[in-house]
Order: structure tokens, then C-alpha cells, then sequence
């Protein structure tokens, strides 16, 4: 079953520096994996070279640049 999580959580699955299989939800500022058990590897960050979960995090999250930026007005 798949996961759907927010950006706004900040975690492995919406970081750029995460590589791992995803695509971005069908709701805005979402993110979608097969599942939870998915795994990535960091890049450049703090964890780097290391096999992350999507539900992991750290202090130097960036968001991930496939994401569509929204303008202050929602567009």
C-alpha cells in the first residue's frame, strides 16, 4: 500500500538529498512511495552514503527539487 506523506514533516522522503524510488503526491505538497519500507541514500547531508527510511529526518533537510514551488497565493 502506498505512503503518502507532507512535506511539511520534513523527512527523508521530500529531502533532496534523499535518493531513493518516489514521486511526488497527487495532492500538493505530498510525496508518494510504495510503501513504508522503501529506503534511499543520503547525498551530501549529514547522513551521507548511509541507507535512510522515508520516515527518517535531520537538521539539514532541503526540499526536494521536483517538487512544484507554490507562490504565495496558492498558485
Amino acid at each position: 500500500m502506498p505512503l503518502v506523506q507532507a512535506v511539511s514533516d520534513r523527512r527523508c522522503i521530500s529531502c533532496n538529498r534523499w535518493h531513493g524510488r518516489r514521486r511526488p503526491g497527487v495532492e500538493p505538497d505530498t510525496v508518494e512511495v510504495a510503501s513504508a519500507a522503501v529506503r534511499g541514500v543520503c547525498i551530501e547531508g549529514p547522513w551521507h552514503r548511509s541507507l535512510r527510511g522515508v520516515r527518517s529526518a535531520c537538521g539539514q533537510w532541503l526540499r526536494w527539487t521536483a517538487l512544484a514551488e507554490c507562490s504565495p497565493d496558492g498558485q
